[in-house]
């Protein structure tokens, strides 16, 4: 009896270590189990040595469950009394004594559960710590820029619109003829015209080709025959005539290394347009003439060269230019730039032939002689023309200007690129009576995808009243011959016969004078161009503005218009035959295969001396006089120049994939 007292005394006391140790097993157990349960998808993180970690501390938390069995039995109090008293509920030794239950050894060794090795141990996975490593990830980052930046648009650093252009440059590849109707010098014509547009933007060359044949149907000109029905011979009398079906070749862009363009329908500058500025050689609609242009630089120098006329040759120029410190790894002295241009009309006109009309002074001696009635009370003189209605040169000059230049960026980052530049230049070998000029190019960046820009330009110049800025512009072609534009701010202006450049050496001063010009344009990338031009000279200003929709859904449209010699804000809405641009294109798609085309403007055309007009007194020189056309187009278009859209985005997302590959 003493001995089942003293065991059921002694197995009081052990019963509650039992139980906690087996209660801490089993907890153990559990916690593995959910661990394992939770990471269903092993993680990278994990390692070899993790796994060797928690095994150990597994191991080490058995023996230290087991001590405390045997600490607490040492102090096992000698006042058990509380303890023996539930005796009665011990005794039940078969309820408590279920030891197999008590002691779940193999539930507690589930060692194949607690060590899936194979799963925890992914070691190559688990080696890509290099890429959590900062340090690691430096020399990736260059790489992956330049990624980046190979899906970028380049930085826009040419013109932003095609201003003084007499068509759209269409962005896609097209093929058709188109059948329509115009006004020429007074007739109306029946127009037949095939074409074709070819675009190859991986060597980013364009061209178009067109045969433009004119039957007349009818005129207004009571001094001329009949000449119904027939082809309009003056279009094909000359071999330069037969240019014309070159509508334009382009090779690269105004921003590349290397440019090259050749057609009817460019306007031309030379440098930063002190010299020559948007030259154009096609104001005459009864003969079409090409110009052609190269650019190519590099970082050491580079050039441009133009011909005004390749079929004459009349206007040639270009500019050298060197950048000293091109190979620096500073923008600002790299981009340091000094050249020199040099632009040259070979066949200026020094004297025409004029022809003999009742208010016309002597050409050589200016007498006025009594007896010959004036028209208004003024006496002009009146150019002669020949058969194709051109007025007659009897003598030309070799006019050339020179000029040096320096330009250099003050300022430039991916969105923002602002240079400075001084310009001197003059005529001949007139260096002292010549024009300086400083202003400021910038162009900006507007948005992360470079799809809208904004190009300024400002000029201060400070010039002998003899030199004009810009002399060779969008209205040399005709002043050349006749001035045009009233920027001396003459009251009751008229062309009298005299070209520009003699206008400038009879009409000077001998004074210095302040003069500025300003412009700005803005563009949505192949939607949408707008550009604003202001000049102020001493008696006069000009101005400008060009809109472009080269690609609006079915629409493609543009307008021009350019006034010079404005004396006062009245003569904007004044009606002006002699010194005033404007042009207004319009294309528009009614079906997959058929375009209904059409323009209207006013450009110069010669108006024949023995052709009376009285109510302007204007016969016998040129006049801006109104234009149009329509026809309806039989093509089809195709492709587009560029990428589109969801090419855009294809690209990106695979340099995104590759980088992530690469991580």
């Amino acid at each position: 009896m003493t001995k089942f007292i003293m065991l059921s005394i002694i197995f009081a006391l052990f019963l509650p270590f039992v139980l906690l140790s087996a209660d801490d097993e089993e907890d153990i157990i559990m916690e593995e189990i959910m661990d394992e349960s939770s990471d269903d998808k092993p993680k990278v993180e994990n390692t070899k040595k993790d796994a060797e970690k928690e095994a150990e501390k597994t191991d080490e938390k058995a023996p230290a469950d087991t001590a405390p069995q045997i600490v607490p039995i040492t102090p096992a109090n000698p006042e058990p009394a509380p303890v023996v008293e539930p005796a009665p509920v011990v005794e039940p030794a078969p309820v408590v004594e279920p030891a197999p239950v008590v002691e779940p050894a193999p539930v507690v060794e589930p060692a194949p559960v607690a060590e899936p090795a194979p799963v925890t141990e992914p070691a190559p996975v688990a080696e890509s710590a290099p890429v959590a490593d900062k340090d690691d990830q430096t020399p990736a980052e260059p790489e992956e820029k330049d990624k980046i930046k190979e899906i970028e648009k380049v930085f826009w650093k040419g013109e932003l619109a095609n201003i003084g252009s007499k068509e759209i440059l269409s962005p896609y590849d097209s093929a058709g003829v188109s059948i329509g109707m115009a006004m020429i010098d007074s007739s109306y014509y029946l127009t037949i015209n095939p074409k074709l547009s070819m675009r190859f933007d991986k060597i980013k060359l364009i061209f178009g080709i067109h045969v433009p044949l004119n039957i007349e149907l009818f005129n207004t000109d009571i001094t001329r025959n009949d000449e119904s029905f027939q082809f309009r011979t003056a279009d094909w009398d000359e071999w330069q005539d037969y240019l014309k079906i070159l509508r334009y070749i382009q090779v690269g862009t105004t921003e590349d290394k290397f440019y090259f363009s050749i057609g009817s329908n460019f306007a031309q500058t030379i440098g930063h347009g002190m010299i020559l500025k948007r030259y154009v050689s096609n104001h005459d609609s009864t003969f079409s003439t090409l110009s052609t242009k190269v650019n190519w630089y590099s970082d050491y120098g580079g050039f441009e060269a133009l011909l005004g006329d390749v079929a004459r040759g009349n206007m040639f120029g270009g500019l050298a230019f060197v950048k000293p410190f091109g190979g620096m790894d500073n923008y600002r002295a790299k981009s340091a730039s000094f050249g020199y241009s040099f632009v040259a009309d070979r066949n200026a006109p020094a004297a025409l032939q004029y022809v003999d009309y009742y208010d016309m002074c002597d050409p050589v001696t200016g007498d006025c002689s009594v007896g010959q009635k004036p028209y208004d009370s003024t006496l002009v003189r009146r150019i002669d023309n020949d058969s194709k209605n051109r007025p007659i040169i009897t003598d030309t000059e070799f006019l050339y200007m020179q000029g040096i230049d320096f330009d250099f960026k003050l300022y430039k980052n991916e969105k923002v690129d602002i240079k400075t530049f001084l310009d001197y230049s003059w005529f001949k070998n007139d260096f002292v009576t010549g024009g300086f000029t400083t202003g400021f190019l910038g162009r900006f960046n507007l948005d992360s995808k470079n799809q809208h820009a904004i190009r300024t330009q400002l000029e201060f110049r400070v010039h002998h009243d003899s030199y004009l800025p810009s002399f060779f512009d969008t209205f040399y072609d005709v002043e050349r011959i006749e001035m045009m534009t009233n920027v001396f701010g003459k009251n009751s202006f008229q062309p009298d016969g005299r070209s520009k450049y003699w206008h400038l050496m009879h009409d000077s001063e001998d004074k210095w004078v302040f003069s500025f010009y300003g412009e700005a344009s803005y563009s949505w990338k192949t939607w949408l161009s707008l550009s604003l031009g202001y000049e102020q000279m001493p008696g006069s200003y000009s101005i400008f503005t060009h809109f472009e929709l080269p690609d609006f859904w079915i629409l493609k449209t543009m307008l021009s218009y350019y006034r010079r010699g404005i004396s006062s804000p009245e003569d904007l809405f004044s009606k002006d035959k002699v010194s005033s641009l404007f042009r207004a294109v319009v294309r528009l798609q009614v079906l997959p295969i058929m375009y209904i085309n059409g323009y209207v403007g006013r450009h110069w055309t010669f108006w024949s001396a023995d052709k009376p007009r009285p109510d302007d007194n204007l016969e016998g020189h040129y006049i801006s006089s109104w234009d149009w056309g329509f026809d309806l187009e039989f093509g089809y278009e195709w492709g587009r120049a560029g990428k589109s859209k969801k090419e855009k985005k294809n690209e990106e997302k695979k340099v995104e994939d590759d980088l992530l590959m690469e991580k």
